[in-house]
């Protein structure tokens, strides 16, 4: 039975992250040790501990007695057990005609009790009065069934309630289990310990940690069955329990790392923050205050020239917060407070005219060292009211960013300055100018741009001001969100307003020359390519030469002309300055990008490691994260395939809301989707990447492509005609059949399909015409496969089989290995059509083959049941035991199972049953000696 309960009316989650120390203290208790002590920092979770012990059943044989210290300023002789005891009236009804005499001794403590204790004789002086209290309070836990006492809060108790605990200890008559919990830095319980200890008592002594990550993790899935940001969380929060719940409490039913920057610092996390600071002393506080307003880890010169104190008083009060653990020590000689929702209580808890006074010490601090940090000096003039100095910081400090390759630091204070109320009207020109330059070269998000359209929109701005910012957006608009039309629609504007900007125009220019991009014809790129070129013509600013130069080649290399390898060989070697190596790194990806369409994958692996070399996440994150989706595109064709899917997935969720840059990585998951008999999510994913690229041509050609390939395999023929139709309008419109390289083959079978020969003649005649003299060996490939399935449909079933056989070997040589597998398959088939049975089982035996070490499930399933056809004497073989080795089987499966495939997928591509395929996991793991598929990788040969 349990005397009294914790308030249960708030809700709680479950104690995440504890299950180890829980069953600590469950086993302690159950094992009768005297005394179990459970100490740590406040907000680490010992009080929720308590009611998670309390509510395990192993507890429930107990008569529980709880005793909670409060801290009052004045306290009173056994204030918690008092108050403990006067809760206790029915345990104590139960148990009152055996108490002893001594228990009288608690009447005057407990007038409530009066009518249940015995009488008792006032004693002769104090000393015995308390000795006779503490005997009376031990009776009256000797007279409950096996009486559990709990102490919480025990570092505000007053020195009766502790002897209380001691006297307990020393008790050759007590059995009381007594359990405390105690803020370590707070008191000091050596000398109960010692009691204990000497007296040979059993005793479990647990020191509450802070959550690690994964204990975060745990803490999220229960609250939200998520741990997308559980990193982001513990850093914020230190791991204490009380911070993150409070925390995950306030972001509501749909918790986002990105939300996490919208919250202030919780009421609770407020409270335990300025309560700790009053018992800490004026020192002590002064030296907390400090390190908040300083902004970053503070040494103790830094310390004492903002706090003021002198040498000794700052050492004794840093080693009073470091007690306490307001602060900690995070590098040798600097110190931070315990997290930044601590440093942001503490901080809003200094009167307004102290603050001020304390960043203009951290000014004058700042301004006397070699290399002061002009973003911090900056957020000091801002809580100074230096408004003026505090704009020239600002720009100083984004030019410094972007001098040192981190744009999205520079981006970060522009944007802060341009949402400050206080930024003078003056300035905010020179900012929202700055801050449309250095989204360029960083990754702008949603809340960027729509401030950037706020300020062409709404702002008194000069004309050429306005045009640049404008055209700065429009570039964005189309390089990094994928919105073409709007961001071609406010470039063309801008170039109306910049008559005398040549070297702006030409970057304008330059961007609607890029046949990518957009839905005009091909000549009209062309056409402004050239207006660019006249545009510089003449200029020396190097940075945008490099910038004419990139776009140049990449219209060349988009449009598959010939004569751009030799312009690609005169490019330089890595420059100095950061802008001119982001200009060449860029050159380098557009011509990987364009290489990899056009089915020149080596020489785009080539251009992706030459990027690599000059840009990196820092300094230039919207082209690393074009790059790697250029990457992806090619592994897909070239192979590996081990871990595409999660590279795919990572890239993915890096983006986050700049969807655009996501497209590559889609499309590279519906293609694997579709490859692995997960068809209906290949087609989501396919319209996804549609979706996040909507003006990106040969994204959405190639998207089309995949959907009507699944479509049309589904037997859905109108709706795989239909997208079929929808990706050629846009090549047509375009003029670039260089990117009908995946989509002409697809449109010829469907056309086929549905007894249009004729149009898939003519497509066949238009697709030659595109890509004739064009540099595009993909598509090269592609127009004989078109050849082939219109030989094929007219009976040319010999003919059909050399050039399904010829595309194969020139996809080999790319190489496209599973394009390559697909026209062995087709050779295949046309050979049994042909009446060359040999041969038959010779392409479908290879294109099985090749799309087993694929692990394309849909596809080698499809080639074994055509082999079932074709060869129905395929030899068998009698099975033989293997012991803890291996069998072939079991290595084909378990390889199978460390690429990622599921049973469901393993069964398909083996034509085995899945009960038969989770047999063989199960023996798999068990000769290998491992607990998870994850782990088999390792351990195969």
């Amino acid at each position: 039975m349990t005397a009294a309960r914790l308030d249960q009316t708030r809700p709680e989650a479950s104690i995440s992250g504890r299950t180890v120390e829980l069953a600590t203290l469950v086993g302690a208790v159950a094992e009768r040790h005297r005394l179990v002590v459970v100490e740590g920092e406040a907000g680490v979770g010992k009080t929720r501990l308590l009611r998670e012990l309390l509510r395990d059943p192993a507890i429930a044989a107990h008569t529980v007695l709880e005793a909670h210290c409060l801290p009052v300023r004045t306290t009173h002789p056994y204030g918690a057990i008092v108050e403990m005891l006067a809760g206790a009236v029915d345990e104590l009804r139960a148990v009152g005609p055996t108490l002893a005499p001594i228990t009288g001794a608690l009447a005057p403590l407990l007038p409530e009790l009066r009518g249940l204790l015995p009488e008792h004789q006032a004693p002769l002086s104090p000393s015995v009065a308390r000795h006779q209290v503490l005997r009376a309070v031990a009776a009256v836990l000797e007279a409950l069934d096996r009486p559990l006492l709990v102490l919480d809060n025990l570092q505000w108790a007053d020195e009766e309630t502790l002897d209380l605990v001691r006297f307990l200890a020393v008790s050759p008559r007590s059995a009381v289990t007594v359990v405390t919990l105690y803020r370590g830095d707070e008191i000091n319980t050596n000398d109960l310990l010692e009691a204990y200890r000497g007296r040979g008592h059993a005793m479990t002594q647990l020191e509450l940690a802070p959550l690690t990550v994964p204990g975060v993790a745990e803490f999220l899935r229960e609250y939200h069955g998520c741990a997308d940001f559980a990193a982001e969380l513990h850093r914020r929060s230190a791991g204490l329990p009380l911070v993150v719940e409070e925390l995950v409490r306030e972001l509501g039913d749909h918790p986002t790392s990105a939300r996490l920057d919208e919250i202030g610092v919780p009421a609770r996390v407020r409270d335990a923050v300025v309560e700790r600071l009053t018992h800490l002393g004026r020192s002590a506080t002064a030296v907390c205050r400090a390190v908040a307003v300083f902004g970053q880890p503070a040494t103790e010169a830094d310390i004492a020239a903002l706090s003021g104190l002198s040498d000794r008083g700052m050492t004794a009060a840093l080693e009073g917060a470091l007690r306490a653990r307001m602060l900690h020590e995070t590098a040798r000689g600097h110190y931070d407070l315990r997290h930044p929702l601590a440093a942001r209580a503490v901080y809003e808890a200094i009167p307004g005219p102290r603050r001020r006074e304390m960043h203009l010490r951290a000014i004058k601090r700042l301004s006397g060292s070699a290399r002061p940090g002009l973003a911090l000096l900056a957020h000091h003039y801002r809580h100074a009211d230096e408004l003026d100095r505090w704009v020239e910081c600002v720009l100083a400090a984004a030019q410094e960013a972007a001098d040192t390759g981190v744009p999205a630091a520079g981006m970060r204070i522009l944007e802060n300055a341009l949402d400050d109320a206080e930024l003078p009207v003056s300035a905010k020109e020179a900012v929202a100018l700055r801050l449309s330059r250095e989204m360029l070269q960083g990754i702008a998000t949603p809340a960027t741009i729509d401030r950037l359209r706020t300020v062409v929109r709404d702002w008194p701005l000069p004309r050429d001001v306005g045009a640049e910012i404008r055209m700065n957006l429009g570039l964005v608009l189309v390089n990094q969100v994928g919105q073409v039309v709007a961001g071609q629609r406010e470039i063309e504007r801008a170039l109306t307003d910049l008559p005398r900007r040549r070297t702006v125009r030409a970057r304008g220019m330059a961007t609607l020359a890029l046949p990518q991009v957009g839905f005009v014809p091909v000549a009209t790129n062309l056409r402004w390519l050239a207006q660019a070129e006249q545009a510089c013509a003449g200029t020396t600013d190097s940075e945008a030469i490099a910038a004419l130069r990139a776009n140049r080649i990449t219209v060349r290399m988009q449009i598959a002309d010939p004569g751009a390898w030799q312009v690609i060989d005169t490019l330089p070697a890595a420059p100095v300055a950061p802008s001119l190596r982001r200009q060449l790194g860029r050159t380098h990806l557009n011509m990987a990008d364009a290489a990899v369409w056009n089915g020149h994958f080596g020489p785009a692996r080539h251009h992706l490691d030459a990027a690599a070399e000059l840009v990196d996440d820092r300094s230039a994150p919207y082209l690393s994260s074009l790059a790697a989706g250029t990457e992806l595109r090619l592994l897909a064709a070239t192979g590996p395939w081990d871990g595409l899917a999660e590279k795919a997935d990572r890239l993915v969720a890096a983006v986050g809301q700049m969807g655009y840059l996501a497209a590559d990585a889609l499309l590279v998951l519906g293609w694997l989707r579709t490859w692995r008999s997960r068809s209906s999510d290949a087609l989501r994913t396919l319209q996804s990447a549609t979706e996040a690229a909507p003006g990106h041509v040969p994204i959405v050609v190639t998207a089309h492509a995949g959907r009507a390939a699944i479509l049309s395999a589904r037997g859905q023929v109108t709706g795989a005609r239909a997208e079929a139709e929808a990706g050629l309008e846009l090549v047509r419109q375009k003029d670039n059949w260089v990117w009908a390289a995946e989509l002409a083959p697809v449109a010829t079978e469907v056309f086929l399909q549905t007894g249009r020969a004729p149009e898939a003649a003519a497509l066949l005649a238009e697709f030659r015409r595109g890509i004739q003299g064009r540099d595009a060996p993909l598509a090269a490939a592609a127009e004989l496969v078109c050849a082939a399935l219109l030989a094929q449909h007219r009976g040319g079933h010999t003919e059909a089989m050399a050039l399904f056989a010829e595309a194969a070997e020139r996809y080999r040589a790319l190489p496209h290995r599973r394009a390559a597998a697909r026209a062995t398959e087709l050779s295949g088939l046309c050979a049994a059509e042909a009446g060359d049975p040999a041969a038959a089982v010779r392409d479908l035996t290879a294109a099985e083959a090749d799309y087993a070490a694929l692990t394309a499930t849909t596809d080698a399933l499809r080639c074994r049941k055509a082999l079932r056809r074709h060869d129905p004497r395929r030899p068998t073989r009698g099975r033989r035991g293997y012991g803890n080795a291996l069998s072939p089987r079991e290595k084909a499966i378990a390889k199978f199972a460390a690429s990622g495939l599921t049973n469901r997928e393993i069964a398909e591509l083996l034509t085995l049953s899945r009960r038969t395929v989770e047999c063989h996991v199960a023996n798999i793991m068990r000769k290998l000696d491992v607990s998870s598929r994850t782990s088999l990788g390792g351990l195969l040969d």
